[in-house]
């Protein structure tokens, strides 16, 4: 059972898989994968991503079918931002004690040990903030595009270039949140059309609430 609030992100998976979603047409359910993976110190050896079969409505608790445990090849880093992109997992650290960069979690990875986490590309410089530190992160489920957020920036990437480690010159289209206004702002789910949804804790007198922005794709280069 999880009694706590991790990062999280909702992909179709496959239950024959022992590594991974596979793409074949067997026992097809939704699942939920639970990244472990917050570090403010800089001092853990490992995180974890746990998978869970989405839990029905009203469920007050589930066990993990899998766990993935993994090191930084670099050191230790702190980060909130988890997202799947084609059946692989990546990591985008938060910028706490230095620029915020790209992680993926090997291919074949299982449950027999930590393994080493690949590393894509330094995505950002060092905040100069703590506003600019990145705290959510989302691939549209076709796989075209790539989100991440800090407390007042959206950016948004062609996920082709975004993920290729090889193109070194990777500009995204930003988003100003400040208008937002949010209390407690950090999560962030990218749709297919461009929908952006942010939900935001309680604070004080002020409810959570989820908002909802619109991108238009159509402006950006596949």
């Amino acid at each position: 059972m999880f009694g706590f609030s991790l990062s999280w992100a909702i992909l179709r998976c496959y239950t024959e898989s022992t590594d991974g979603p596979r793409t074949t047409m067997k026992e097809r359910q939704d699942c939920l994968f639970i990244a472990d993976i917050g570090d403010n110190n800089a001092r853990r050896s490992s995180i974890s991503v746990y998978q869970v079969s989405e839990p029905s409505a009203g469920a007050s608790a589930v066990s993990p079918s899998r766990a993935v445990t993994a090191r930084y090849p670099d050191g230790p880093r702190d980060a909130e931002a988890m997202f799947i992109h084609a059946g692989d997992i990546y990591i985008v650290t938060k910028g706490r004690k230095g620029a915020i960069e790209l992680y993926k979690w090997p291919k074949g990875a299982g449950t027999g040990g930590a393994v080493t986490l690949e590393k894509i590309r330094e995505v950002l410089p060092a905040p100069k903030s703590a506003d600019d530190r990145i705290t959510s992160g989302s691939a549209s489920p076709d796989g075209k595009w790539v989100a991440i957020r800090s407390y007042r920036t959206i950016y948004l990437f062609s996920a082709r270039s975004f993920l290729d480690s090889s193109d070194k010159h990777v500009t995204p289209v930003t988003s100003d949140l400040g208008q937002m206004k949010e209390a407690k702002g950090e999560g962030l789910a990218l749709a297919n059309d461009g929908s952006v949804w942010l939900p935001t804790e309680a604070a004080g007198k002020r409810p959570a609430a989820i908002r909802r922005l619109q991108c238009d794709l159509t402006t950006m280069a596949g």
